[in-house]
């Protein structure tokens, strides 16, 4: 299952191969090379910043770029 993550130079929505989790990517928009953490770790800071029902789906793009 693909660990979505939002790039941190361009902040496009990315779709990383879980197998990634833990190394360096590049993003295929602005070719940033970032690190994406372990999936746990991710599940961890998303329910931090969890928006209150209904601003979800309007703050964030839906749509995901795969890497």
């Amino acid at each position: 299952m693909p660990i979505k993550v939002d790039c941190p130079r361009c902040r496009k929505p990315l779709a990383v191969p879980s197998k990634k989790a833990g190394s360096y990517v590049n993003c295929p928009e602005c070719n940033g090379r970032f690190w994406v953490p372990a999936a746990s770790k991710i599940e961890e800071s998303s329910a931090e910043l969890a928006l209150p029902p209904g601003l979800g789906a309007a703050a964030r793009p839906s749509e995901a770029k795969p890497v």
